[in-house]
């Protein structure tokens, strides 16, 4: 399921729609934790910050 949420965290920034996008942050922020695994959050604050930045 994390695969999915990530493919719309990407389109709510590509859409450049910050609300969507933090909401999905926080379920990809969970399933880490829960998976014990948070190499996978660096791309995803990458991409909201080239978002905040105008450069998605």
């Amino acid at each position: 399921m994390d695969q999915e949420v990530l493919e719309v965290f990407e389109h709510a920034c590509d859409q450049g729609d910050l609300e969507v996008a933090e909401h999905l942050l926080r379920a990809l922020e969970i399933f880490a934790r829960r998976n014990g695994d948070d190499s996978n959050l660096n791309g995803v604050y990458i991409a909201l910050a080239q978002t905040l930045l105008g450069k998605h």
